[in-house]
């Protein structure tokens, strides 16, 4: 190896590499919370963590092993180092997500870690926390940012993110802590529904994810689940579990087809009380129960109103049941037909916004290449979270390319309303998004001053 090719690997090691604590530093708020990860690491000392001397010496084989080419050999580092931040991410989200005690001590496999994590957390939602890993990895660790930017940027970027996430799992897991036999997991459809919905809003950038929507999302969530017990009663019974669990995942249902929710539910001016009754006012009239007869046969559907006004009355309500035909698809095929739509359009507000007279038939590649996207994702499940992140992507890449040179713009929508309609959008200069950025921090002061 060359003096030369030595200095440039030593000196990418050198800019990419930090130790564990020092990683887990930039992901938690204070030394008293990274403690964690001596906690965890004291009872598992076999786990196979890559320290700098490794990755050198796996380095330098590397390049004798490819024939001295110094771009492969960066390439390996660059792997090496996804796979051991990932290693710790992974560490870190158990924590947040607090699954970190189901992990035996003693392990040395890193595996079971992303086993643990499989085991306990939604599918989509764990796509929305390794999009946030890419994040950190491809555009702040991987950058040459003194450590305070680096730490601000994750801060805003991810660790907000994640705890607004780790607190609705919390919550769906076990909605009311007196009563701990209504716990749910991973195999309840009530806590993967609810929390899709509001993975999928991670992509409305007109309503950034935040503090108010997830706190609105579990007040509604919260005034529901009560309304179940206040039917079924508190018996601590599968039988209650699963009406609860599949009433619970109707309301998923109804998010998942309500385009405005965002905006409902980002709503800082009102009680979160107030949201949730405007929420339940339409859902509570949707034909969710049912009376099952001493047969077995079922007689009528019953809407949730109905059947609490009976239980109110002095009926006995407990023949009653929820309705176990459920409609959960984020992918019907109008969504197709929605994107497509909403590519159109972007198109149309482009060309009014820089005077520019982009054709129809630039969008046609584009197009193309949806449809591509949309079969995918749907064979694989209803890849939701990856359709619209696609498409996210897809768009702001041609913004990119058809900016006049004097415009720098912007596009913000919300890209979960595809399952229902084509999405609202807005296109906005620099200066617009300052003076937005501006009028935001104006209001967060007054409210909090009021």
């Amino acid at each position: 190896m060359s003096q030369n090719d030595e200095a440039v690997i030593d000196k990418y090691i050198e800019n990419n590499y930090l130790n564990p604590q020092a990683t887990v530093s930039l992901l938690c708020s204070g030394p008293t919370e990274s403690t964690f990860l001596d906690i965890f690491t004291s009872g598992n000392p076999g786990l196979p963590f890559l320290t700098e001397d490794n990755l050198r010496a796996l380095s330098h084989e590397n390049y004798v092993t490819n024939g001295g080419n110094l771009q492969q050999t960066l390439d390996f580092i660059k792997i090496q180092l996804k796979g051991y931040y990932n290693f710790i991410f992974d560490i870190w989200i158990c924590y947040k997500f607090a699954i970190i005690l189901q992990i035996p001590d003693g392990i040395t496999d890193p595996g079971i870690i992303r086993k643990t994590i499989n085991d306990y957390l939604p599918g989509q939602l764990i796509s929305l926390l390794y999009y946030l890993f890419d994040s950190i990895f491809y555009n702040t660790l991987t950058r040459t940012f003194p450590d305070d930017t680096k730490r601000g940027m994750i801060q805003t970027n991810v660790i907000y993110v994640v705890l607004l996430y780790s607190r609705l799992y919390l919550f769906l897991h076990q909605p009311e802590p007196s009563l701990p036999f209504y716990t749910f997991n991973n195999h309840n459809i009530s806590l993967v529904f609810l929390s899709n919905v509001m993975v999928y809003k991670c992509f409305d950038s007109l309503h950034k994810m935040s503090d108010m929507i997830i706190e609105n999302y579990i007040a509604c969530l919260q005034r529901v689940f009560n309304r179940y017990i206040f039917i079924f009663g508190d018996t601590p019974t599968e039988e209650n579990k699963e009406k609860i669990n599949f009433g619970l995942a109707h309301l998923a249902v109804y998010f998942l087809n309500l385009p405005n929710l965002s905006l409902i539910l980002s709503n800082s001016e009102v009680r979160p009380s107030f949201i949730s009754r405007q929420i339940e006012a339409e859902f509570e009239k949707k034909d969710i129960l049912f009376f099952r007869e001493s047969d077995g046969k079922k007689k009528k559907l019953f809407t949730l109103q109905a059947v609490e006004a009976l239980k109110k009355s002095g009926q006995d309500v407990t023949r009653f049941d929820v309705r176990r035909d459920l409609d959960f698809n984020p992918m019907p095929k109008v969504t197709l037909s929605n994107a497509i739509g909403f590519v159109s359009n972007v198109r149309i507000k482009l060309n009014e916004k820089q005077r520019s007279s982009i054709s129809e038939d630039v969008m046609n590649p584009i197009i193309e290449e949806l449809k591509l996207e949309y079969l995918r994702f749907k064979d694989k499940g209803y890849d939701y979270f990856r359709f619209i992140y696609s498409l996210s992507a897809i768009l702001e890449n041609f913004i990119l390319r058809n900016n006049t040179p004097k415009n720098r713009l912007m596009l913000k929508s919300d890209f979960s309303q595809c399952c229902s309609q084509i999405p609202e959008f807005a296109i906005y200069t620099a200066h617009e998004l300052d003076w937005i950025s501006t009028q935001e921090k104006k209001n967060k002061y007054n409210n909090k001053k009021k």
